[in-house]
């Protein structure tokens, strides 16, 4: 098989075909790119460059609010050995008889 492009092998992935190799995705860290450099990989190429692996862009975002407010959530609506079976109330409409038993 001929060496793909990178578009040819995540089309490929994505549609569950053969390719020429897996797409590899991610990059070294830092510390890793400083030893390469080190052992011999030129300082004026980039990793993919030097090692034949796929060019990818990605888009990158702060979650960690998001993350915050579900985590914090979750903590208010976990069972405790008293309230075990229960349901949390619904929001908007009227609470849930309480169950005596």
């Amino acid at each position: 098989m001929y060496e793909m492009t990178t578009r040819e092998r995540f089309q490929r992935m994505y549609e569950h075909r053969d390719a020429d190799r897996v797409p590899i995705i991610g990059g070294p860290w830092g510390t890793t790119l400083e030893r390469w450099r080190r052992e011999g990989m030129p300082a004026d190429i980039d990793f993919a460059d030097h090692f034949g692996l796929d060019h990818v862009v990605g888009v990158g975002g702060d979650v960690s609010r998001a993350t915050r407010r579900k985590s914090s959530r979750r903590r208010t609506t976990m069972s405790s050995p008293s309230t075990r079976g229960a349901r949390p109330p619904r929001t908007g409409s009227t609470p849930a008889p309480r169950l005596t038993g």
